[in-house]
């Protein structure tokens, strides 16, 4: 089960990312958003989490190939997760990486929104399908 009762947007970045066979353009943001209202932080942290709220799975993704060296979005969560800090630079990367990819007319515009959260609790329990002999 996941937890969200402490959670808090910690950093979110924005950017317009159009479809490149349509002629749409992209548009980076040049840094993060600070929202300084109370109010809006915690309506932003309830519209981006909810829809897992009611969620009790823990999902896990697979590489067709089984070789994540090839995945480029594992390649930019694992850069935020090892330096912090890169968190805005790497979304513009993935901004980048999602308009020069798109190769389909049918495939809309909009804005990719990259939010991380501090303080969200996992909680699970283990079953053992073996006896531990201590």
């Amino acid at each position: 089960m996941i937890s969200f009762s402490d959670a808090y947007i910690k950093t979110i970045s924005v950017h317009r990312v159009g479809n490149k066979m349509l002629d749409e353009y992209f548009a980076l943001s040049a840094a993060p958003m600070e929202p300084k209202d109370e109010l809006l932080k915690q309506l932003l942290t309830q519209y981006f989490l909810s829809p897992f709220e009611k969620v009790n799975d823990l999902y896990r993704f697979y590489q067709v190939n089984n070789d994540l060296g090839l995945n480029t979005i594992f390649h930019a969560a694992d850069a935020i997760f090892t330096d912090p800090s890169t968190f805005h630079e790497v979304s513009q990367d993935i901004a980048r990486f999602l308009f020069e990819t798109t190769d389909h007319p049918k495939i809309r515009s909009g804005e990719l929104y990259a939010v991380s959260f501090k303080d969200i609790q996992l909680k699970y329990l283990i079953k053992l399908l073996s006896p531990l002999h201590f």
